[in-house]
């Protein structure tokens, strides 16, 4: 963000409006100021400062005057409290709706064209590019590397008026046997076949996140284990579920497995390996065939397992947005981020 403002600038972009002084109204000293100052440069930035001193010192002045609290309280907001994080998710739920504000007509800029009669009206037309678009994520779907270019090209003219940018570090070309990872999925062909797959980087945060979470329990009984870890791995399983994740869900469940396994392990030092499994492990799921299943025997909770999600296809929408990932061939450009 530029340091340099106008008053008249600071007047247009950082004068907090009523609606922006219902929300600081109960909140006090410096977190009432941190919370105005969060909250116009996400208006004007659509995203949030990396440090205090991103914020302008003349903008930090004029809002400071505004909800009467002396500048210097900014340099005392807490960047790593509980409050900024509050702060923060309270933005982040607008986020992608402003965005769908913003950025609504991309797909024309991008040159999708669509059958506008007949059975399958809403399709791509052939030879149409498609765009695919979450809030400020996007890719888009070529069939050369001439055409992603054009279409590249394009868009960046459409974004320039609006303020916004590709983020270049982000934004590439790629080709689809080399595939993309996007939204955590890995979209790619294997073998002339295109799948789509949990990304690899999506997988090594959950099995960090497990790992963290059962080193956690060390203490705590197998219920409490399985109430902390269970809402976990619906809703990751959940979110992967209408793509190619069965040898994934798999994986995973047997390294959740070694991870209580050694749990139980380190609870009991002194029990024999026998005693542990028959403590722990067996059928606890009446419903299920397995009996590896970790479990609590006292009141039979036990921990659910990424397999037990069954895995259904996704069933595109059929619209002017949203169609065929297989229908194009090659190429797509993989764009990115705001500036």
């Amino acid at each position: 963000m530029r340091q340099d403002w106008e008053p008249e600038d600071l007047i247009e972009v950082w004068t907090l409006l009523e609606d922006d002084m219902k929300k600081v109204r109960n909140k006090s000293g410096t977190t009432r100021l941190g919370f105005a100052l969060l909250l116009k440069f996400f208006e004007v930035e659509a995203r949030f400062p990396e440090s205090a001193k991103e914020v302008p010192a003349a903008a930090v002045e004029y809002v400071a005057q505004q909800v009467k609290v002396p500048a210097e309280a900014w340099m005392d907001y807490g960047w790593q409290s509980k409050a900024i994080q509050r702060h923060r998710g309270r933005f982040r739920i607008i986020s992608p709706a402003l965005m769908n504000v913003a950025l609504h007509g991309m797909e024309e800029a991008a040159g999708v064209r669509c059958r506008l009669t007949g059975p399958r009206a809403g399709e791509p037309a052939v030879g149409s590019p498609t765009l695919i678009r979450y809030a400020d994520d996007l890719v888009v779907l070529c069939h050369s590397h001439d055409e992603a270019q054009q279409v590249k090209e394009r868009l960046a003219r459409w974004l320039e008026p609006r303020g916004l940018a590709f983020n270049e570090d982000k934004t590439r070309i790629a080709h689809l046997d080399e595939g993309c990872d996007f939204l955590g999925f890995t979209v790619r062909r294997y073998h002339g076949m295109l799948l789509i797959k949990p990304s690899k980087a999506s997988v090594r945060r959950i099995r960090a996140r497990r790992t963290a979470e059962v080193l956690a329990l060390r203490g705590q009984n197998a219920a409490a284990g399985s109430a902390r870890l269970n809402p976990i791995i619906r809703g990751w399983a959940a979110y992967f579920r209408g793509v190619v994740s069965s040898g994934v869900f798999t994986s995973l469940d047997n390294h959740v497995w070694r991870l209580v396994y050694k749990w139980a392990r380190h609870t009991h030092p002194n029990k024999p390996n026998g005693w542990v499994t028959s403590r722990y492990f067996g059928r606890f799921n009446e419903s299920r065939q397995d009996r590896r299943v970790f479990g609590d025997r006292e009141g039979g909770r036990c921990l659910t397992r990424f397999a037990w999600t069954r895995v259904v296809g996704h069933q595109l929408v059929i619209n002017r947005t949203t169609t065929g990932w297989s229908a194009l061939r090659t190429f797509r450009l993989l764009p990115p981020d705001r500036t």
